[in-house]
């Protein structure tokens, strides 16, 4: 079992299993088959959806602020600036990713040239424990 600590009193806030290798490679075959629908779907909808979870965090940094601070020990005033934080990344990207991601076209003696961006698929990442939301954030 793994448990989540109240680094201020000491007490148990919850407690999971751990996951095995076979529920690992679900986990990554799960997302895997789930990146494979998402890269179809326009820029234009993911922005839409974007601006869903910006909405949502706003509502409940109160929420997620607490959860933050009851987990990791960080000031309130400072969780909920780093939800706020992660909706504005999220507005952001919402706002440019079109004119971010379109092809590139360049000039070349070929017939046509382009930088083109296509989606990554699964990329895993370990993040540190002092910006929970937001190294979540900046990283996807």
């Amino acid at each position: 079992m793994i448990k989540t600590i109240n680094p201020y009193n000491n007490k148990m806030i919850m407690s999971y299993f751990q996951h095995t290798d076979d529920d690992i490679n679900m986990i990554i075959q799960n997302v895997n088959d789930s990146y494979k629908k998402w890269k179809n779907i326009s820029i234009k909808n993911r922005s839409f959806l974007l601006l869903d979870l910006a909405e949502n965090l706003e509502s409940n940094k109160l929420q997620y602020g607490k959860l933050i601070t009851e987990e990791i020990g960080k000031p309130i005033k400072e969780s909920i600036l780093e939800i706020i934080k992660c909706a504005s990344v999220c507005k952001y990207y919402a706002d440019n990713s079109e004119s971010f991601l379109r092809n590139d076209y360049i000039k070349t003696e070929n017939f046509k040239s382009y930088v083109r961006y296509n989606p990554l698929g699964v990329v895993f990442g370990i993040m540190p424990w002092n910006f929970p939301f937001w190294q979540v954030f900046r990283f996807v």
